[in-house]
């Protein structure tokens, strides 16, 4: 602790909460919510232990449900499927479908040198900025 912390004091007229200087013995109205609510739930337990044993619930006789059975005739019998018109002799026009994948071609092209065309032209030669010397690529001229 230290020096200064010894002299502060607060005055006690100037704190919030001040100690009760009345009766030290505890007020009743303190307990008196719980202990209703202790009351009233042991009470409710009381009352249904004792609806339990003095009144128990007898279960109910047994009522029967008449039901009629009524038997209803089978379908009829599907019609007879019609004959299916004889096939003309004439060929069907079918147009082929062009949206169709192709077949896989199981061909195997072998070619001796690749194409010409498919290869990169040729990089530039690269272009040195003016003032240095195109062999070291070191600066020219005096410093300044």
């Amino acid at each position: 602790m230290l020096p200064s912390d010894d002299s502060f004091t607060a005055n006690s007229a100037e704190r919030l909460l001040q100690p009760d200087a009345g009766s030290s013995r505890a007020e009743p109205s303190r307990y008196l919510a719980p202990f209703a609510a202790v009351l009233i739930y042991a009470l409710m337990g009381l009352g249904l232990v004792f609806e339990a044993k003095f009144e128990p619930v007898a279960p109910q006789a047994p009522v029967e449900i008449p039901i009629e059975i009524v038997a209803e005739p089978p379908p009829p019998p599907p019609p007879a499927p019609s004959p299916t018109p004889q096939s003309t002799s004439e060929p069907l026009d079918e147009k082929p479908a062009y949206d169709a994948p192709r077949p896989a071609n199981d061909e195997k092209i072998e070619r001796e040198a690749p194409d010409a065309v498919t290869k990169a032209p040729p990089a530039p030669p690269p272009v040195n900025p003016p003032g240095q010397d195109a062999e070291t690529g070191k600066a020219t001229g005096s410093p300044a």
